[in-house]
């Protein structure tokens, strides 16, 4: 759960919480970061779109730094994250 207050460096906060967030995540092997919280506000709505993160089933998702591989690994790891999660990545195709 994300809330910030109105307070001339809350969004600065927010962007320190979700970037530690996503490194977290990846440190830890994960090769999804998600979000699930269901009352997100406006402000933490805009960081997240500014942060790259997809939209399925009610949850947003990003991709994990630990999926740095080489061309075919990326896109065994991406068939299989998408088989397991069930995330339509258009690019998936392309790799």
């Amino acid at each position: 759960m994300i809330r910030i207050s109105e307070h001339y460096l809350a969004e600065t906060v927010a962007r320190h919480l979700l970037f530690t967030s996503i490194s977290l995540s990846a440190q830890e092997g994960r090769q999804l970061t998600k979000i699930t919280d269901k009352y997100l506000q406006y402000e933490i709505i805009n960081i997240i779109q500014e942060d790259y993160f997809i939209e399925t089933n009610n949850e947003l998702s990003k991709l994990n730094l630990s999926l740095i591989d080489t061309k075919k690994n990326i896109a065994d790891k991406l068939n299989k994250l998408e088989k397991n999660t069930r995330i339509d990545f258009l690019f998936s195709k392309v790799l």
